[in-house]
C-alpha cells in the first residue's frame, strides 16, 4: 500500500473513531491492519469499536496487541480502555484492578483516579469514591476541573450540598464552560436556597 494511501486511511479510521461511527472504525481498522498490523494506535481504535459493538473477547484480544506496541509514557490511557472493557462485561473485580493498574503507571494524572473514583461511584461505593476523586484533585496533570465535578457529584449524593457547590465552583474556575459544573452547581443551589434539605 503506497504511504500516502496509508496516511489517508489513518487519518478516516480517526475521524470515525472520534465520531463515534464504530462500524466505519472497526472495518477501516481490521483493513488497515491487514497491511499495518504493528500500528498500536490503530490496533487501539479497532479494540475500542469492538468493545462499543459489545464484542468484548476481540476487543480484548485487539488491545492486547495494542499493548505491545504502546508507547509506555502512554499505558495509563490503555490500561483505562482494559477496565471499560472489563465492566462493560460485568468483571468489575477485574476493571477495578486495570483501573488501580492506570494509578500505578500514572500516579500524577488526575485522569487515572477519576476513572476508578467514578467505577467506585457507580458501585455506591461513596466514600471510596470520594477519596479517590478528592487525591484526583490534587494531581499535577490531567483533567483536574472533572476531578472537581467528579469530587462534588459523589458529595451531593452524601447530601454535603455546600461541599459539593464548592467542588462544582472550583471546576467553573478551571473550566467557565464546562456545562456538567454548571448545571451541578444550579442543582445544589437550588437545595440549599430552597431548604430542601432535611
Amino acid at each position: 500500500m503506497p504511504r500516502d494511501e496509508a496516511k489517508a486511511q489513518l487519518r478516516e479510521i480517526r475521524r470515525f473513531w472520534r465520531a463515534k461511527h464504530v462500524g466505519c472504525t472497526a472495518e477501516l481498522a481490521r483493513r488497515y491492519l491487514a497491511a499495518h498490523p504493528k500500528d498500536g494506535f490503530v490496533w487501539y481504535y479497532y479494540a475500542d469499536a469492538l468493545c462499543d459493538m459489545a464484542r468484548h473477547t476481540e476487543a480484548l484480544t485487539a488491545l492486547r496487541r495494542a499493548a505491545r506496541l504502546w508507547p509506555p509514557k502512554k499505558l495509563h490511557l490503555l490500561y483505562h480502555r482494559f477496565g471499560d472493557i472489563h465492566k462493560q462485561r460485568g468483571a468489575f473485580r477485574l476493571a477495578e484492578r486495570w483501573y488501580r493498574r492506570a494509578i500505578e503507571v500514572s500516579p500524577s494524572n488526575a485522569t487515572s483516579r477519576i476513572f476508578l473514583g467514578g467505577f467506585l461511584a457507580r458501585a455506591g461505593r461513596l466514600q471510596e469514591a470520594e477519596a479517590v476523586h478528592r487525591r484526583a484533585t490534587r494531581c499535577k496533570e490531567g483533567c483536574i476541573d472533572e476531578a472537581f465535578l467528579n469530587l462534588g457529584l459523589v458529595l451531593r449524593a452524601l447530601e454535603r450540598y455546600a461541599d459539593a457547590r464548592k467542588c462544582f465552583q472550583r471546576a467553573l474556575v478551571i473550566n467557565p464552560k464546562y456545562k456538567a459544573a454548571r448545571e451541578a452547581l444550579s442543582d445544589v443551589e437550588h437545595v440549599i436556597e430552597n431548604s430542601l434539605t432535611r
